[in-house]
């Protein structure tokens, strides 16, 4: 069991293994289960794009486990699927937006630490706008929006953003006032 899309990677069969900062075990649980969702074939689509938005969240928990294990190459292998995916994927609503720019911010940050600082600011860029935008509006009280718009700044700044000292700032104050 993964969790729901938009639910995040701390669910479900991660969220033992994420509080015990276990990212091997993480990254060896989500290539079993992209593994075993690949191999179901010929399936219609409704069905396939169930196995698909599975086997996105699977190769996006993979990235993310080889980044936070320092394994940048391994991390960006999983998150190119995973992205790939994420193209055949409706997006249908602001919390599927949100989602994919989770997605997108951690391909930025995998590529700022494989020192491709102009692909990581393109790919930031778009959901650091988003981010923004949500924040600034006057109803936005979502913590979690707030924590999702500190990564971007963060993810910004680590891509080479000249604003970064300024991005830090900002991304810390955000988190501080949580």
């Amino acid at each position: 069991y993964w969790g729901f899309p938009g639910n995040g990677l701390g669910f479900g069969a991660f969220a033992i293994p994420y509080a015990q900062g276990d990212y091997e075990t993480i990254r060896k649980l989500a290539h079993a289960s992209a593994k075993r969702l690949e191999a179901i074939n010929d399936v219609k689509a409704p069905q396939a794009q169930a196995r698909d938005t599975a086997l996105e969240l699977a190769y996006r928990a993979a990235a993310d486990a080889s980044y936070r294990l320092g394994d940048y190459a391994q991390a960006d292998a999983d998150v190119q699927r995973a992205l790939a995916l994420r193209k055949v994927i409706p997006t249908r609503t602001r919390s599927d937006e949100r989602d994919a720019g989770d997605q997108t911010a951690l391909a930025a940050k995998i590529a700022a630490r494989l020192g491709r600082s102009a692909e990581a600011q393109r790919l930031i860029a778009p959901v650091l706008e988003m981010h923004r935008e949500l924040f600034a509006r006057e109803d936005n009280d979502d913590l979690y929006q707030h924590l999702q718009f500190a990564d971007a700044l963060y993810t910004s700044a680590l891509a080479g953003s000249p604003g970064r000292t300024a991005e830090l700032r900002q991304a810390a104050a955000l988190i501080d006032a949580l």
